[in-house]
């Protein structure tokens, strides 16, 4: 777990779209940084609550998160689990 959450902090560091807007990054960052989730967190959010995007662009976007949350469901939910079952509480 440790080494996922270093690696989407590492990812982060490369590509914080969290801190500055993708529509400032050159166009080969963009298309890049347009697969990975960081976009979702806080990008998509940010154009729709400041109207940039408008009509099928809401949408859209609006689908793209769904569609984030669905697809890493399923690796959190496998992780949990894994976790879970090594937890080891020691004390009361």
């Amino acid at each position: 777990m440790k080494g996922c959450l270093g690696r989407s902090g590492l990812l982060s560091i490369y590509f914080p779209v969290l801190f500055c807007l993708l529509s400032f990054y050159p166009d080969w960052a963009q298309q890049l940084m347009a697969y990975m989730p960081f976009q979702a967190i806080s990008y998509i959010p940010s154009m729709i609550i400041t109207e940039s995007f408008q009509g099928a662009a809401v949408s859209d976007g609006l689908f793209t998160q769904a569609a984030w949350c669905v697809l890493l469901w399923f690796p959190i939910a496998l992780l949990w689990r894994v976790a879970k079952k090594r937890l080891v509480v020691q004390g009361g």
